[in-house]
């Protein structure tokens, strides 16, 4: 036996076991661990945007909030790149161009 005839083999034993336990009693099981894995996908992200950022956000964060002007003024600060009129950024004006602007 092939591996996609084994695979169609367990997923119909499993759907057949499935559907003896009634819809109710599988949508009470199957809708809580949906919520749970989702919840787990939301916690990945924030984890891997803040590892990548939090490193760029926090100094600028701490730089323009908590010190003093003068000794902004004698640190170097990294500056961000100039965006386009309106604000639009130019990686984002790439993916998004408008036959009306």
């Amino acid at each position: 036996m092939s591996l996609s005839k084994v695979q169609a083999l367990i997923a119909s034993v499993v759907a057949l076991v499935a559907a003896q336990l009634g819809f109710s009693r599988l949508v009470d099981t199957l809708f809580p661990l949906v919520g749970y894995g989702g919840l787990l996908l939301l916690g990945a992200l924030a984890y891997y945007f803040l590892r990548e950022n939090l490193p760029i956000m926090l100094p600028n964060f701490f730089l323009k909030r908590l010190l003093p002007a003068w000794v902004r003024k004698v640190l170097p600060v990294k500056k961000k790149t100039k965006s386009r009129p309106g604000g639009i950024s130019p990686s984002i004006s790439l993916i998004s161009i408008s036959p009306f602007e």
